[in-house]
């Protein structure tokens, strides 16, 4: 393979690691490192795919064996420790980022790695100062900026916070990661409702940002005062588990650390109902324990729908409020909580008229509020939903167009792919035919040498049984001939 042929298939390899079809990009890259095992441009482009896939120990077999080959490579180097902060080594990572800073110094992504390694330490005052060096050399370099921002934060410099994270949404407004490590700026200054409206941009941005999805929803429920107030203190009355019976004391701490008095919104109130039909019907020690299972099970679906679907429904709107009823999480833990103490204190005449009564008074508030979503509109809000359902639209028309463009390229290497693949298999076929060849002419020639052969060994074949049958006739005579004289011997 000439240099030419080794550039484009490397090539060819990186385009498709980009457009993440890393099964095809690790079998170009494979046929490269067949032809030259020692190749570091081949093995740098392998172990970055593993890290893009998560594979960080089959990234750091090519990245040790890059060390071995080129020590003086600082890229190299600089992988070493991206792995090693990874998998929480940072001692191993400090030494390899230095390492690759000896050798390029004026690289600034280097000396974030460094700064990285120092805010796991929180150690601001080295975070600072390493910072501040790589922004010698780029100014505006968004990891810097971030981790120098962080640091500020922690440091009790907030002004200054502040005037590096107003540069950061100069320079990365529309980039989701930027907007979500503000967002977590400012959450750790206890500054929730701007944090909060960060988070959402970063979601609009990017929707598959989990990071700033759980910031999210993590503010979303410390919002509600009775989550903060109420639900925190539910259970550690003093006096409840010295009245209830042990049945009820464990039947209780099972069902609230499973997560029965957690956040339960829309359909989920059905789920809040079943739990509390089933607790209540389970007066008697046997019942719960078979019940209590399915407390666990039906409450984790509950929790899953409600903070999977409607929440990240609501978030994905930019913060609107997602189709259906909202019911607040600590309202539902105190209904819950006192249908269950009147069903075991009260018995069941109690626990029928309180369970019945609060149904009726729920149905009510349901349709009320159901008839004055559906009847009573704001043109106003009308209107902006509206645009933003055209913008939407916009934008998934502008996906789709980028999708099909994606698809074509990916397409057309496919069919390279394929190609290729189809002329590398017609002369594994050819050579394969060839030395099938050979080996039946082999075959034939040894086979007409047998047969000339044959005759001969046959004639030796004969001439050997025939000794071998008169040397064992005479040890039989000579063994007969001494049992002979033994007997002759033994009657005489």
């Amino acid at each position: 393979m000439n240099l030419e042929q080794r550039n484009n298939i490397l090539s060819k390899a990186r385009i498709l690691k980009n457009l993440k079809r890393y099964d095809l990009a690790d079998a170009e890259l494979r046929k490269l490192l067949v032809d030259d095992p020692e190749d570091a441009e081949v093995l740098k482009a392998l172990a970055i795919k593993e890290i893009e896939q998560q594979q960080y120990y089959e990234a750091q077999k090519y990245v040790s064996q890059l060390v071995g080959l080129v020590i003086n490579d600082a890229y190299v180097h600089y992988l070493q420790a991206i792995l090693h902060l990874t998998l929480q080594k940072n001692t191993e990572a400090e030494k390899s980022i230095r390492e690759a800073l000896t050798l390029q110094p004026e690289e600034p992504i280097y000396y974030g790695i460094l700064a990285e390694i120092f805010v796991f330490q929180k150690n601001w005052e080295q975070v600072l100062l390493v910072t501040a060096s790589g922004l010698i050399f780029d100014a505006d370099n968004l990891h810097c900026l971030l981790l120098r921002a962080w640091a500020l934060s922690h440091n009790d410099r907030r002004e200054e916070a502040e005037e590096v994270m107003k540069k950061l949404l100069s320079l990365g407004p529309d980039q989701s990661e930027v907007i979500c490590y503000i967002g977590k700026i400012l959450y750790t200054q206890k500054r929730f409702d701007e944090a909060y409206s960060y988070f959402q941009n970063a979601l609009q941005l990017d929707p598959s940002n989990e990071e700033a999805r759980a910031y999210a929803l993590t503010i979303r429920k410390h919002q509600n005062w009775l989550f903060r107030n109420v639900t925190s203190h539910i259970i550690k009355l003093p006096y409840l588990f010295g009245i209830l019976p042990k049945w009820g004391r464990w039947l209780i701490r099972l069902s609230v650390g499973a997560g029965c008095f957690y956040l339960l919104q829309g359909y989920g109130l059905w789920i809040q109902i079943i739990c509390a039909c089933i607790m209540a019907i389970s007066v008697k020690m046997q019942l719960s324990l078979y019940f209590s299972p399915v407390i666990l099970l039906l409450t984790k679906v509950s929790d899953q729908l409600t903070d999977d679907d409607l929440e990240s429904k609501r978030l994905a709107q930019g913060g609107k409020e997602p189709n259906g009823i909202v019911i607040p999480e600590g309202f539902l833990c105190i209904v819950s909580f006192v249908v269950l103490s009147c069903w075991i204190w009260g018995g069941p005449a109690l626990g029928i008229i309180v369970t019945s009564g609060i149904l009726v008074v729920g149905v009510l508030s349901i349709f009320t509020l159901f008839r004055k979503k559906v009847f009573k509109t704001n043109p106003q809000k009308e209107a902006i939903r509206k645009q933003e359902k055209e913008a939407f639209e916009q934008r998934r028309e502008e996906q789709k167009a980028e999708w099909k463009e994606t698809k074509a390229e990916i397409k057309q290497e496919w069919q390279t792919a394929k190609d290729e693949f189809k002329l590398d298999m017609e002369k594994v076929r050819e050579e394969r035919k060839q030395r099938n060849q050979e080996r039946e002419a082999r075959w034939q020639q040894a086979e007409g040498t047998r047969k000339q052969n044959r005759p001969q060994k046959s004639i030796l074949r004969t001439i050997g049984n025939v000794f071998a049958w008169l040397v064992i006739i005479k040890v039989s005579m000579y063994i007969l001939i001494l049992l002979g004289m033994g007997l002759v011997s033994l009657f005489s």
